[in-house]
């Protein structure tokens, strides 16, 4: 009953902070508290009393440590277009959402980079650049480099920058340089293309990983390529300010005379121009009418055969193919729809019921033949009315036609079961009904013997005291129970403690001279003061009777020589 409390409240709060069923809440960044990083920890202790009077300082180091270098896949709750699949996604944007709601922004993307301006006509967005992007190229457009070295896979400056660790392997993508400065987000796009999402916990479609209902989302910048092969990498972006733009590239470039362009004097080898601004750069190769115009520096084509390839660091990446014939519709109207049997040539025949043959292999390592067809047949079926099953064997089937074996229905509840076992709120919900169910019989079985028990008593009125008798049913069963309980151990000691002679009031009472025992336990218990026992007084004698006291003399004597023999001792002296 309190673990079914407890759940009930869980869900309840658990709703409470959620979205509601079906909707989600966006934000623009989850900062963490503390980004990736050693942190140092001061401890202060002031001492103001005992020998020493002062204060001591004490220096603690932790590190925050997160994802670098690579990426955790259980990280990864998700990603879109799925790995591997084939669809009509040359309109759509990738993306990849991660379980944890900060981890785009638990690095700093830069140390030399300031706050991001606002984007231009819209809200400012608050919080730090993500250091991460999502990138797709098509295939043929990168090399992927597996497991090299950290310093081989970025430039001498920036494995500086990085604080030079050594031992460091992981994956990086080699690209043009030139085809990097397309795809590649800028720092005000950075902005855009991360957030984070908040959904229901309840809901099962969107809380894909069965987490808080918190996740963060990286989207690409670039629509896949239709009838190719994309893969899609998520890179890291940490101290990369050699190929982060500030500023997205133009929409356009500005119509340029040949002449001019071919002549030498007039080449801008890179995107910051010493000496001066980039318009002033671009001004020799625009005509006079679109000097106006231009907001960017511009790079001339015979630049791309002066820069090496560039590299970045890759996190996570997964492909897709880009298929225009992959959407549903293009699917169903790609349907053979000719009669069963009439197959191409190359396919696997099929009979006139819908089933096709399939080799098996049982579990004695033999190979036999055996029919299968999906839940599509051309004809009506009848339900099985040897059901329900407990296994996949006993829904095989032998064809009285043939004699080959039959493993639809064998098939159809492995597939039932694995779907089921693979969702976690199922089984919650049989857990849940078969509860209920235990506790319905044994509801029912209380009023039978009630009813029997006591004939005159009314159904109607049995079920009313069934609730009633639970708690008396389960006070009597804790009565019963408790009188077989053996002793409880004496962990403290107490029992022996009791027994010692300084408790035993008779004995306090005869050595204190008190009047009682209840004196005793009164002074014990602290309620009663403890007064010392009177000592009595010696009579006074005279010196004559000192001296005739022959035994006190000799004790006198005896105490005398032992201390000047214990003199001697202490001082070195034989005797």
């Amino acid at each position: 009953m309190v673990s079914n409390l407890f759940g009930m409240v869980s869900k309840l709060v658990a709703a409470k902070d959620s979205p509601d069923p079906g909707s989600m809440r966006l934000y623009d960044a989850a900062t963490p508290p503390l980004e990736d990083g050693t942190y140092r920890w001061t401890v202060k202790s002031e001492l103001t009393k005992g020998p020493f009077d002062g204060s001591l300082d004490r220096l603690r180091y932790f590190k925050v440590e997160g994802p670098r270098f690579s990426l955790d896949p259980s990280l990864v709750a998700g990603v879109f277009p799925p790995r591997a699949s084939h669809g009509a996604y040359s309109e759509s944007l990738p993306q990849i959402v991660l379980s944890r709601r900060t981890l785009p922004w638990e690095r700093n993307l830069a140390a030399t980079l300031s706050t991001p301006k606002p984007i231009p006509d819209s809200n400012p967005l608050t919080g730090a650049l993500p250091w991460m992007a999502l990138i797709v190229l098509e295939d043929g457009e990168y090399t992927l480099l597996d497991q090299v070295r950290l310093e081989d896979a970025v430039p001498a400056a920036v494995f500086t920058r990085l604080g030079s660790p050594t031992g460091i392997r992981c994956d990086a993508v080699r690209v043009d340089a030139s085809l990097l400065d397309e795809v590649l987000p800028s720092q005000d796009e950075l902005q855009i293309l991360a957030h984070v999402r908040q959904v229901n916990v309840l809901d099962r479609e969107l809380n894909v990983s069965r987490g808080d209902g918190w996740f963060s989302v990286v989207i690409g910048n670039r629509l896949p390529a239709a009838g190719q092969k994309n893969r899609a990498f998520l890179v890291s972006l940490e101290e990369r300010t050699d190929i982060l733009a500030t500023d997205p590239p133009p929409a356009g470039f500005p119509n340029l005379d040949l002449e001019l362009l071919l002549a030498p004097t007039n080449l801008v080898l890179g995107r910051d121009t010493p000496g001066g601004s980039d318009v002033a750069a671009v001004a020799p190769f625009v005509r006079p009418s679109e000097a106006a115009s231009v907001t960017g520096v511009f790079r001339p084509p015979v630049e791309i055969f002066l820069r090496p390839p560039a590299s970045l660091v890759v996190l996570h990446s997964w492909e897709f193919t880009c298929d225009p014939n992959g959407g549903f519709e293009a699917l169903m109207q790609a349907l053979d729809v000719g009669m069963l049997g009439a197959t191409q040539k190359g396919k696997p025949e099929v009979s006139d019921t819908g089933h096709i043959k399939l080799k098996l292999h049982d579990r004695a390592g033999q190979t036999q033949m055996s029919w299968y067809r999906g839940p599509l047949a051309p004809y009506a079926l009848t339900r099985d009315p040897q059901g329900p099953y407990h296994s996949a064997d006993q829904a095989r089937r032998a064809t009285p036609d043939t004699g080959v074996e039959d493993i639809t229905y064998a098939a159809a509840f492995e597939l039932g079961r694995l779907l089921a076992a693979a969702d976690g709120r199922l089984a919650q919900e049989l857990m849940r009904w078969r509860r209920t169910a235990y506790r319905t019989s044994a509801r029912d079985d209380v009023i039978a013997a009630l009813v029997a028990r006591l004939p005159g008593l009314d159904p109607a009125l049995a079920v009313h005291l069934v609730s009633a008798l639970q708690p008396a049913l389960a006070t009597s069963l804790a009565c019963r129970i408790a009188p077989h309980v053996g002793p409880i151990a004496d962990v403290y000691g107490l029992d022996t403690a009791v027994r010692a002679p300084g408790f035993d009031l008779a004995r306090l009472a005869a050595a204190w001279a008190l009047p009682d025992q209840a004196v005793a336990g009164s002074i014990l218990s602290g309620d009663a003061p403890v007064a010392a026992p009177s000592q009595g007084q010696a009579a006074p004698a005279t010196l004559d009777q000192a001296a005739g006291d022959a035994a006190g003399l000799d004790r006198l004597a005896g105490a005398r020589a032992q201390l000047l023999d214990n003199a001697r001792r202490m001082l070195g002296g034989g005797g």
